[in-house]
């Protein structure tokens, strides 16, 4: 797509209007940010197979955390008209040390499979608390769950079969 647009703007073409240059123009853009993307996801795959990866582990205020996967991730939720539910027990000057990044890129994968899944009026619920000196995060979801195939799930570039359906 990339290459056909260019190939357009940078040609003899005479009849192209400024119209249709600025229409290939944001195609271009929109296409080269989809490779960018794709780009980074990839790097975020290597970067995690490495066996020397380091965590950027920082003091985070729990609170703070918090809000902010408020801010985000309930705008995803709104749109599709699910309701995001979270659950904590911080205090305001509760502190844990994490790597923010990393811990909010799982919790946005696990968000957006549940987006896939569920449906208008159905919820996602996000309980964040210590057990035994550790922080956890649990989410889940009253979308469609998947069979007790449980043992599969997690083999590497599993994406599930979109054909079985199991509401829990």
């Amino acid at each position: 797509i990339i290459y056909g647009h260019l190939e357009l703007l940078s040609g003899n073409y005479h009849n192209i209007s400024d119209t249709q240059k600025e229409s290939y123009i944001k195609i271009l853009l929109n296409n080269a940010e989809k490779v960018k993307t794709l780009i980074n996801q990839l790097n975020e795959v290597w970067d995690l197979e490495r066996t020397n990866l380091s965590l950027n582990l920082q003091e985070v205020n729990l609170s703070e955390f918090i809000s902010y996967l408020e801010d985000n991730f309930s705008c995803l939720c709104n749109e599709k008209n699910i309701k995001f539910i979270l659950s904590h027990s911080f205090a305001d000057d509760d502190y844990c040390k994490f790597d923010a990044f990393r811990i909010e890129e799982t919790l946005l994968n696990l968000i957006s499979n549940s987006l896939k899944h569920t449906t208008k009026d159905d919820k996602i619920l996000i309980e964040s608390f210590f057990d035994n000196n550790s922080l956890t995060f649990k989410v889940s979801d009253t979308g469609n769950g998947f069979k007790d195939t449980t043992d599969i799930i997690f083999n590497k570039h599993y994406k599930g079969n979109e054909d079985i359906i199991y509401k829990n």
